[in-house]
């Protein structure tokens, strides 16, 4: 079975409570949302590395990105197992169902990383979670 690399994104207590009183029903919706943006920003992060080694693979040449930078796509099965769910009103999800997400995400001895979450959840976590929340119309 394979194993699932992600992260869990959960709204800050610190505003929850302003939010439940002012925003009822729109807190759900901007959770859905926003980690259906992260998903979709982490898909779009594949490739966007300058360029590392290439090898063959049975009969195939493939470019790995650079070590510290999303992987570049081969086969597409990671890409395509990056999936959004909600956990509840308040917590949702965005998880990669392939065994190698982690080893790319965190990298092994053979593999040095080439993380394709942390990135993104960094530049969620610098502002763009309110940024997003004031597009969505909950913040000020």
């Amino acid at each position: 079975m394979a194993m699932q690399t992600g992260i869990t994104l959960e709204i800050d207590k610190r505003e929850l409570e302003r939010l439940i009183r002012d925003t009822p029903g729109q807190l759900s919706d901007l959770k859905d949302a926003a980690a259906a943006e992260i998903q979709g920003d982490i898909v779009l992060s594949f490739g966007t590395g300058p360029a590392g080694r290439s090898y063959q693979r049975g009969g195939v040449t493939h470019v790995a990105s650079s070590p510290g930078f999303p992987p570049n796509v081969d086969t597409g099965a990671l890409r395509a197992s990056i999936r959004a769910n909600s956990l509840g009103p308040l917590s949702a999800e965005v998880v990669a169902g392939t065994e190698h997400a982690e080893w790319l995400e965190y990298g092994t001895s053979r593999i040095a990383a080439r993380p394709f979450f942390a990135p993104v959840v960094a530049h969620w976590q610098q502002g763009r979670m309110a940024s997003f929340a004031r597009e969505f119309g909950i913040l000020p």
